[in-house]
């Protein structure tokens, strides 16, 4: 009974085979990903993303922009917009 959406960044591209119907953002900051939510008005949200899983994955800059700056973000943004659940397995 839920609806499922993934949030996709517009200059990477996606398999088909990702569940869920995607609602796209520029980056992962704050402001694109409050829209992102505003959007879904998600119950929960469910942070699988994570930069260093893939071998060759080891640019810091990256790593920091993925794993620390967009997880912030995001939890920023859920505050800011009513406090879904969040579930982060992520790095």
């Amino acid at each position: 009974g839920y609806e499922l959406y993934r949030y996709c960044l517009r200059s990477r591209s996606y398999s088909r085979r990702l569940v869920g119907a995607p609602v796209f953002g520029d980056s992962f900051k704050k402001e694109d990903l409050v829209r992102a939510l505003q959007h879904a008005e998600p119950t929960f949200v469910i942070h699988l993303a994570s930069a260093g899983v893939l071998a060759g994955d080891n640019d810091p800059e990256t790593l920091y922009e993925v794993n620390v700056e967009a997880t912030k973000n995001l939890v920023e943004a859920i505050a800011e917009t009513g406090g879904a659940n969040l579930n982060h397995a992520g790095a």
